[in-house]
């Protein structure tokens, strides 16, 4: 089979090459395969967590707060509701307003590139906007839960008539509807 010994040696090296290759190429795909698999994972957090994209959130969910308070608004829930939570919303709004143009001018001056950004979120810039955020869906959680209260107090109290004086105060983002006294007309009791 082999003609000499150094026939053999080479035939002993090269399958000891080829276990060798083959054990390490079968690593390097595993080892690939894990490299690639992190870094599409930890580019997925940064898209997630960079400053302009949080900046997004923020300025929606403010925008959707601002559109409940002004349903609320509209809807005389905050007239009904004590001065004190009124003022009190208002100068939250206020203080959420200033701190969000100041975080949007922070972002804006940080979105020169994908330095900037790593840079901006590992100096915290990113949580400040989520601290903003939870303020945000804390304050809306906080009108959400006063206007229903305000709204079953106002109609459960015997505020509720049925008569051609009476306005209507739409109660969900649905059609239904519930007939508020007039100021001049007598108040009359719920039945349930």
């Amino acid at each position: 089979m082999f003609s000499t010994l150094q026939e053999y040696h080479q035939a002993i090296a090269s399958a000891i090459g080829m276990v060798i290759l083959s054990i390490i190429l079968q690593d390097l795909v595993r080892l690939g395969a894990i490299l690639l698999g992190g870094v599409i994972c930890i580019c997925n957090i940064m898209h997630a967590t960079c400053p302009q994209n949080r900046m997004k959130k923020l300025q929606h969910q403010l925008q959707s707060l601002e559109v409940k308070l002004q349903d609320a608004i509209n809807s005389g829930i905050m007239c009904r509701s004590d001065t004190n939570f009124t003022a009190q919303i208002a100068r939250n709004m206020g203080r959420i307003r200033y701190r969000t143009f100041e975080l949007h001018e922070r972002t804006l001056l940080t979105s020169g590139g994908i330095l900037q950004e790593i840079k901006a979120f590992w100096e915290g810039h990113s949580h400040d906007i989520n601290e903003c955020i939870r303020d945000v869906e804390a304050l809306e959680r906080e009108l959400e839960t006063t206007s229903e209260i305000s709204l079953c107090a106002f109609v459960c109290c015997g505020y509720v008539n049925h008569d051609a004086d009476s306005c209507t105060l739409p109660i969900a983002p649905s059609s239904s509807t519930v007939s508020v006294v007039a100021p001049n007309t007598p108040i009359l009791p719920c039945t349930s």
